[in-house]
């Protein structure tokens, strides 16, 4: 009944704001579109605002093919728009998180002490919500360096830098909007998008009195200046940072410390005392020399757009390293490091250096200044990859030592996510590609269009060769997954389908149902147990082999190999793609001077995880033109990104630690080894 009070939440409350600004029916999708809700939230919160709508007297209509209608006139409808912009947080249900999120609202936005009475009266709250929510809010004042001090009888205030309190302030209405409207800032300043009263009352009225307008203009002119564009996440974030750095000053809170700012030369600080020259002469502030540093930083500390950087090619190669030569080595360690604890292959994976120092560049300098870094994946990184996220956490240590700064877990989550990529990436080769052989009958123009068939209708298989008959003996047959043959006959223990030069329907199907298999089984293989194996696990007796005569690297490889090979670990091809690996990219992968991990790639024929080893009685060149040297040797073969990483995590600390492989080479038994194996290991597995 009319006047019944409905308690109503801040999504609840958005969309019966968009139901009464509508004078026509909308369709699910549309509702979404203009709340910034899904369909199934906003099909969950239904029926609470059908539930208002009733207790206001007004009919709602809803059903499928129809949308949703309110039957209102035109009185009513203003009368209920006015009362659902003059609620406030009173009305609302509000999560614990964004119960805290308003009350850290309110302390960044005021520079006098306030009580817990305050806070909680301002959220129609009790005091003991508020101590509670106060002792959760303190990491999250910590990490911007502010301290909440709190006096009997006077209340509570924030304690620290201004610099601080507006990177806090900004970043609390980033997460208060959400990614929708925060990037909806740049395109609409006027806030036309974002008033749709799923804000709480209070930020609406602070965000309505900043200058965005302005601010945007003068990020338009610092890329103008400059002479390249922002990022998007760097626009808004600069557009905000603005018109925050103008509210205080307006109100008289400078930035006062020095952030040590000491590129003066750089075109960054031109701009940014030009920048703040306008900014003080349309706000009659008085320009301060400390505020023009911090905006200087905050430029060169800001993403840019730019053109993607191809590594594989030698003039662009040398381009980025002149641009951002100290990044670019930066990025050289953190992948080298990445690579001997989680994968091999990340090494020769020249996208991924480049991602690295494009996105090292501003980093470096936003740690420098002290300026915050936010990532808001940095939890699904710590509980999905725990391994690529200590992995590069360990890579970074020579850029903190180097740089005196320390990385925050935000940051180092980035590089993670990089990381996480490039593994992707492997994967996606290894399952897409699937190696086939065509036998024909001699008749070139028959398998010419049988292969473009191919090609064309199934673009995961690769022909990698195409013989005249059969013929068993031929290296290449090992290579292949599947036999695709024009002629009667079958080649003993591999798949064979009978095929026509046309590729009929049929023909077509069988190939299909074939791909369709590796896939189920490529899906089975990388379904991990939940505990991935260590080295110890790995490491058998019989996978370590010792040899004490004289050859050259390649017989060593195969020595090296033919453990895993004898237990059906690998395939012959496995072998030659490691030697490819090694003519092509050199011997990168050192686990440590003399010490070298060999491997391919999952799909050049692993068939288990396995690790096998070989101690040589004296060290050889490694390489056809390298002057590395080496007496062990292990062989990795890894069938994903994932399983392996435990063992080559502990491989790579043993492999670090001198007296390790100094005991390893004065073995002669494998007992011995996995003696001193397992004593090493012990402190590692924290046994």
């Amino acid at each position: 009944m009319p006047g019944l009070s409905i308690s109503i939440n801040a999504r609840q409350r958005c969309i019966i704001f968009a139901l009464l600004k509508s004078e026509t029916r909308v369709t699910l999708d549309t509702l979404s579109k203009q709340t910034g809700l899904t369909p199934r939230i906003i099909r969950y919160n239904l029926d609470t605002v059908k539930a208002w709508f009733r207790n206001e007297g007004v009919k709602f209509q809803t059903r499928p093919g129809f949308g949703l209608e309110i039957e209102v006139n035109r009185p009513t409808r203003k009368r209920l728009l006015q009362l659902i912009s003059d609620s406030d947080e009173h009305n609302l249900i509000l999560t614990r998180t964004q119960r805290q999120r308003i009350s850290l609202f309110e302390l960044l936005t005021s520079y006098g002490a306030l009580t817990y009475h305050d806070l909680a009266s301002n959220q129609g709250i009790s005091r003991s919500t508020i101590v509670h929510d106060v002792k959760e809010m303190l990491c999250s004042l910590n990490s911007y360096n502010l301290i909440l001090r709190r006096h009997p009888n006077k209340g509570a205030f924030l304690e620290g830098s201004e610099l601080s309190r507006r990177f806090a302030l900004l970043n609390v209405i980033r997460e208060e909007l959400g990614d929708q409207k925060w990037y909806s800032l740049w395109y609409s300043p006027d806030l036309a998008s974002i008033f749709d009263k799923s804000l709480p009352v209070n930020l609406e009225k602070f965000l309505s009195r900043l200058p965005l307008q302005f601010c945007k203009n003068a990020v338009t002119n610092i890329e103008n200046l400059i002479g390249k564009r922002m990022a998007l996440y760097s626009r808004v974030e600069m557009l905000i940072y603005l018109a925050l750095c103008i509210d205080a000053m307006m109100n008289h809170h400078f930035h006062e410390e020095s952030i040590a700012f000491v590129q003066t030369e750089y075109v960054e600080m031109e701009v940014a005392r030009a920048i703040l020259a306008d900014i003080c002469r349309k706000f009659e502030i008085k320009p301060n020399q400390t505020e023009i540093e911090v905006l200087a930083a905050s430029l060169m500390g800001a993403k840019w757009e730019d053109t993607r950087v191809n590594l594989l090619q030698g003039d662009h190669k040398k381009g980025i390293e002149g641009r951002q030569k100290l990044s670019y080595n930066y990025a050289d360690d953190i992948v080298s490091v990445c690579s001997k604890k989680i994968h091999p292959l990340l090494r020769v994976d020249h996208e991924l250096i480049a991602e690295l120092a494009r996105h090292l560049d501003p980093v470096l300098y936003r740690l420098r200044y002290h300026l915050p870094i936010l990532n808001d994946s940095l939890e699904i990184i710590l509980d999905e990859y725990p391994e690529v996220y200590h992995a590069a956490d360990l890579s970074i240590a020579k850029i903190e030592t180097e740089m005196g700064i320390a990385f925050p877990p935000e940051e180092i989550a980035f590089i993670a996510m990089y990381v996480v990529a490039a593994m992707n990436r492997l994967k996606k080769k290894d399952r897409n590609n699937y190696q086939v052989i065509i036998i024909g009958d001699g008749i070139r123009a028959k398998t010419s269009l049988l292969k473009s068939r191919l090609e064309y209708e199934f673009p995961v298989l690769e022909v990698i060769g195409v013989l005249n008959g059969y013929m068993p003996d031929e290296i290449i047959i090992d290579q292949a997954g599947l036999v695709l043959s024009m002629i009667p006959g079958e080649i003993p223990g591999k798949d064979t389908i009978q095929v026509s030069s046309f590729l009929s329907n049929s023909e077509k199907k069988m190939v299909q149902s074939w791909i369709n298999e590796q896939d189920e089984k490529s899906r089975k293989l990388l379904t991990l147990p939940r505990g991935k194996p260590n080295l110890v696990d790995l490491l058998v007796p019989r996978n370590i082999v010792f040899n004490s005569g004289e050859q050259k690297w390649r017989e060593a490889v195969s020595k090296a190999s033919q453990p895993l090979l004898d237990n059906g670990n690998i395939s012959f091809r496995y072998v030659n793609a490691m030697i490819q690996v090694i003519e092509e990219h050199g011997p990168y992968m050192l686990l440590a001077p003399n010490v070298i991990l060999l491997h391919a790639r999952p799909s050049d024929g692993v068939n288990v995880l396995c690790l096998s080893m070989l101690i040589l009685e004296e060290p050889i060149q490694f390489g056809d033109t390298s002057n590395v040297m080496v007496d062990i040797a292990f062989v990795l073969g890894a069938i994903d990104e994932h399983a392996h990483v435990n063992a080559l995590l502990q491989l790579s600390s043993l492999a670090s630690q001198p007296d390790f492989c100094q005991a390893v080479r004065q073995t002669s038994k494998a007992s011995d080894v996995l003696r001193i194996v397992w004593g090493h290991s012990l402190q590692y597995l924290g046994e």
